[in-house]
């Protein structure tokens, strides 16, 4: 007997994220309006930052609009809300963006091959400077990606591979667990590297040595000396600019330095530390010991332990998830008797510390910092994962979707040479009368008749246009469930709905004249 899970609408105005953002977005808007600034172009909360907690109150509510679903299996009608496919802190947005990532690296970009991880930690000043500037994070990712590569690059010289590249996929992961700005680079990169002979279909990977804490220990060297003189060169880190932070009147210059320190940044308590309860109870030691591929150098830390062999995908895509995952976890989220936010550790620190507790409008100047700016990516391709890249096709996967049922369709024909390609011209047809079905008997030439125009053959033109199996790039409801949550769900899979829009109840043009709805559903009491 196969189990079904029945859908359980997701209602956000029950969480207590929802109902910190509806009670004190106000006012913390009108918090920031008050803050003193010489120029009053960036007195205000920047247009994004706005959109996005505004943003935020619409997903998953049904008075904002929804569409109606119906099931031709059981003939189950469902109500699914609009969702407001923002990038900064809702948890069901970027969940679904979290596994869709996760799919398509999965299915169209990484190959299966060993991948490591490695995981770049900043000083708070580098962290704040990288939080704020695209320039600087840019600079930064790039110095990063470079050092990581030419790792794996040097082994392969040394083992006489001087035709190799290599990879890497980086995720931007600008939080903690304590929902501070904390800026850090999560790169996954095949451990080892990629060959390919002129003409070759695909290229050949060849695993990597054994990395050991030598190698780790150079890298952060390596990465701290390029990126102090690559930011100095930019001008970023001067020593007159120590304190542009605290005296800047750019707003969210003040929210990121703050959230970057665990400060309250705006208000009568500005500059007041988080409060974590069970601080101070324990002191333990963090030592690197030997094997555990992790270095620190004057505040920059680099960690690359964590690798996934060969032949495990599902290990890869949890791994993937879990760099990509949103910051705000609903389950660990509380509203304190007092009306203050605690946010539980998922482990406790090394200091004791188990949660911590902010002010409602601290939060909210958190929830802001976290707010990617507009047009800016969380994930970045390098080396032969690049979009450009030419040994692209040959290291990604084959394409495992197309939009014929996963077969590579051939267009019609477009111009003269496919179409002589595929079958002669109706004129060029010699007569011949139509016997059986499917069959046809040709008729003799008469006598004295001209000879029949021969066909040019086609087959060797290199440019005959034909149709490339498209990689689907959009993923269901219902496949991402399966991947994350390895079993299916009922009524889930899209089949026909009826959109409704707030002030807008007409029938959409996608529906044929004449086609009869169904009667509405009950009413909700809502």
């Amino acid at each position: 007997m196969r189990t079904t899970t029945e859908r359980v609408r997701r209602q956000p105005e029950t969480t207590a994220l929802y109902q910190i953002v509806q009670q004190h977005l106000q006012t913390f808007c009108a918090r920031v309006a008050a803050a003193p600034a010489a120029d009053t172009r960036h007195a205000t909360l920047p247009t994004f930052v706005e959109r996005e907690l505004r943003g935020f109150l619409a997903c998953g509510i049904l008075a904002r609009g929804f569409c109606r679903v119906h099931c031709d299996a059981c003939g189950k009608d469902e109500l699914v809300a609009f969702a407001c496919k923002r990038r900064g802190f809702c948890p069901s947005c970027c969940g679904r963006r979290m596994a869709d990532c996760a799919a398509f690296l999965i299915d169209e970009v990484l190959p299966d091959v060993p991948v490591r991880q490695w995981v770049l930690s900043l000083p708070h000043r580098i962290r704040l400077l990288c939080a704020y500037d695209p320039q600087a994070c840019r600079t930064v990712r790039s110095v990063f990606v470079r050092a990581v590569s030419n790792t794996y690059l040097r082994q392969a010289r040394r083992r006489g591979m001087h035709r190799s590249n290599t990879g890497a996929v980086v995720f931007d992961q600008g939080f903690d667990s304590a929902i501070r700005v904390d800026l850090h680079f999560h790169s996954l990169v095949p451990d080892g590297v990629f060959t390919c002979a002129p003409g070759q279909a695909r290229a050949d990977f060849h695993d990597a040595d054994e990395l050991t804490d030598a190698e780790v220990a150079r890298t952060i060297r390596h990465i701290h000396r390029r990126v102090l003189r690559q930011l100095r060169r930019l001008g970023k880190l001067d020593d007159a600019d120590a304190d542009a932070a605290a005296q800047d009147p750019d707003v969210l210059l003040q929210l990121h330095a703050a959230a970057v320190q665990g400060r309250t940044a705006l208000g009568p308590n500005a500059g007041t530390p988080d409060s974590r309860p069970g601080r101070g109870t324990m002191h333990v030691q963090f030592r690197h010991g030997p094997g555990s591929l992790c270095a620190d150098f004057d505040g920059f830390s680099l960690h690359a332990a964590v690798r996934v062999r060969q032949g495990r995908p599902d290990r890869l895509e949890h791994l993937i998830r879990y760099v990509a995952r949103p910051p705000i976890a609903t389950e660990r989220l509380s509203i304190l008797p007092d009306g203050r936010v605690s946010y539980a550790f998922k482990k406790r620190w090394r200091d004791g510390s188990m949660s911590v507790v902010l002010d409602p409008l601290t939060f909210l100047e958190r929830l802001a910092a976290l707010v990617p700016r507009p047009r800016k990516k969380l994930v970045h391709y390098f080396g032969v994962f690049a979009p450009a890249a030419s040994w692209r096709h040959r290291v990604v996967p084959p394409p495992r979707h197309s939009v014929e049922a996963g077969t590579a369709a051939i267009a019609p024909p477009r111009c003269a040479h496919q179409a002589a390609d595929l079958t002669p011209a109706p004129e060029l047809q010699p007569e011949s009368t139509v016997g059986t079905v499917g069959s046809a008997v040709e008729q003799q030439p008469a006598k004295n008749s001209p000879p029949p125009p021969t066909r040019p053959n086609f087959r060797a033109i290199p440019h005959a246009p034909r149709k490339r199996p498209r990689r689907r790039r959009y993923y269901f409801w219902a496949e991402l469930l399966k991947r994350v949550f390895t079993r299916r769900s009922n009524c889930i899979l899209p089949s026909r709905s009826d959109w409704i829009r707030p002030r807008d109840a007409s029938v959409p043009s996608s529906v044929p004249a004449g086609t009869r709805l169904r009667p509405p559903p009950e009413p909700l009491g809502w």
